[in-house]
């Protein structure tokens, strides 16, 4: 689906401005001091491709956060970013519901699914990531961004690739107006993708948001970089629909529009050193 502009950090002044969709909100606790440039690699072990158990990825932006799998126990936290990150967004009312405890329940549910459907075919990967802040004092862990990555690593049958994810599919939406009105902005986004990846191997960044709190620290460019190694790492290219200001700063992280028509969120693409671009 989107990642929002808002969950991403902007470059420093010696950088060019660039981005793509996922969430978040604004944090007047965020200091320039904290701030990951864009540019940095995270510290990724190449394993975490083959196991979904790992203790976390030590980011350069800050060295307090770690990117995890999420748990299920995770996902009620998980739901109440995505929640507030998206909440100045049209869709986001439709698809997260009320802001309060059982609408996060019930989101919690619905992205849970959308995780375990995705690993039982596709289980290279973890789908549902979470960034972890550490207090170098307490050891508390609090989580501050939650990401989903639909890592495709073998080619799909058509029968495959006409299914997206669950939370892609608007199903669980309620009332039945409120999922007509959701499918009318998603589908066409949706349908779009589809017809131009079809079967081919890929990562999707479905979903991405950051606690409004946590701005601009380098949590958001930590799980964008995640599905990006990862991608790396088998060799396939990295895809995701886009919001117009966030455009400019994923585009610094090296992503390119991809000219489908038009569209309410842009798709735009990475493409690893070495892998062989799409002719059509």
């Amino acid at each position: 689906m989107f990642p929002s502009l808002k969950n991403i950090n902007p470059p420093l002044p010696s950088q060019p401005a660039n981005f793509s969709p996922s969430l978040s909100a604004r944090s007047s606790q965020a200091t320039t001091s904290q701030t990951a440039q864009i540019g940095e690699p995270l510290t990724l072990a190449s394993s975490i491709a083959h196991s979904h158990n790992v203790a976390g990825i030590k980011t350069m932006g800050n060295p307090n956060f770690s990117i995890k799998p999420s748990q299920e126990g995770d996902m009620p936290r998980c739901a109440e970013i995505m929640s507030t990150a998206f909440s100045s967004e049209g869709i986001g009312p439709l698809i997260f519901g009320p802001h309060d405890a059982a609408s996060w329940a019930k989101t919690a549910a619905v992205h849970w699914r959308a995780h375990t459907e995705h690993v039982s075919a596709f289980p290279s990967c973890p789908f549902a990531i979470k960034c972890v802040h550490t207090d170098p004092d307490s050891g508390e862990e609090t989580i501050v961004a939650t990401a989903e990555w639909a890592i495709y690593d073998r080619e799909r049958t058509a029968e495959e690739w006409v299914v997206d994810p669950y939370t892609n599919r608007c199903e669980y939406v309620e009332p039945e107006a409120d999922r007509e009105q959701a499918m009318a902005i998603l589908g066409p986004v949706v349908a779009t993708r589809q017809n131009f990846v079809k079967g081919r191997r890929y990562g999707l960044l479905t979903f991405m948001a950051v606690d409004p709190a946590w701005r601009r620290q380098g949590a958001a460019t930590a799980c964008v970089r995640w599905g990006m190694e990862r991608c790396r790492e088998l060799g396939i290219p990295a895809y995701l629909e886009a919001t117009e200001a966030g455009m400019k700063t994923y585009a610094s992280m090296g992503w390119e529009r991809v000219e489908l028509g038009s569209a309410a969120y842009p798709p735009m693409m990475w493409w690893p050193e070495g892998v062989e671009r799409w002719t059509e």
